[in-house]
């Protein structure tokens, strides 16, 4: 009985809905045309959790952002064999990449640190939306469209 009361006070201390961790994955699908004769790439985009039907629902009790993984996929590449050498940014977040080759479909995690994934979701947190650049140059010159998919895992606390 002692540890009912306990739990109840407790309960009734604490916000029962602060302890309410949901995992979840904002899914981002970009495409872009690289011009025939371009060298580099240069690139930006917004991510934002308002346009993800998953996190409608929350926006407005999401506590906080706890960002687990960010992983990117180049789901289809319309021009010849190429690759890319160079970073792939989430604000001050970068992570750099030497010859990835943008026919591959494999996921690739970036390898963003613990202090970085922290400063990821403290930016969703204040404005809901993170800056994503690829910048880079490429081994071939002749374009084609790219269709990137960025995929953040990450867990809201509501």
């Amino acid at each position: 009985m002692k540890y009912v009361l306990m739990f109840f006070t407790f309960l009734s201390v604490c916000n029962a809905s602060d302890l309410l961790s949901i995992p979840l994955t904002l899914d981002d699908t970009r495409d872009f045309t690289i011009p025939a004769g371009a060298t580099t790439v240069d690139q930006t985009n917004t991510i934002s959790v308002g346009n993800d039907p998953d996190f409608q629902k929350y926006l407005n009790t999401i506590k906080s952002y706890d960002i687990t993984s960010i992983s990117i996929i180049a789901e289809s590449y319309s021009g010849p064999a190429t690759t890319f050498t160079g970073s792939i940014s989430f604000g001050t977040a970068s992570a750099n990449f030497n010859n990835w080759d943008l026919k591959s479909t494999t996921e690739l995690m970036l390898p963003y640190t613990t202090a970085d994934l922290v400063k990821i979701g403290e930016a969703f947190q204040s404005n809901g939306s993170q800056n994503f650049t690829i910048k880079g140059t490429l081994s071939n010159s002749t374009g084609g469209v790219l269709k990137l998919h960025v995929k953040v895992n990450l867990k809201i606390k509501v």
